[in-house]
């Protein structure tokens, strides 16, 4: 699975809400292409991982409220699930 740099070098909510906002992006030379969903969930998977916390539904959930009222603007369904999914690759690792 592949990670937004955008997402994982952003140093602040106001950051990472604008990349939200301004999605789908495209990075790097393979042109990666990031939807809001997969940016919001990717963020709230690496904050919940770094907080050494473990990754589930409510634990996303709350970040991604945050996000939301801060005015993000993406599916919370589809974001809690790229999270998920994001967390377990993460973990393979």
């Amino acid at each position: 699975m592949y990670a937004s740099l955008t997402i994982r070098n952003a140093t602040s909510t106001k950051a990472i809400i604008d990349a939200i906002n301004n999605a789908p992006i495209v990075e790097g030379m393979e042109g990666i292409e990031f939807s809001a969903e997969q940016l919001a969930g990717q963020y709230a998977a690496q904050a919940q991982i770094a907080a050494g916390d473990p990754v589930d539904e409510q634990a996303l959930q709350a970040h991604l409220d945050v996000l939301k009222a801060e005015g993000a603007k993406f599916d919370v369904s589809a974001a809690i699930a790229h999270g998920l999914a994001f967390a377990k690759a993460a973990k393979e690792e």
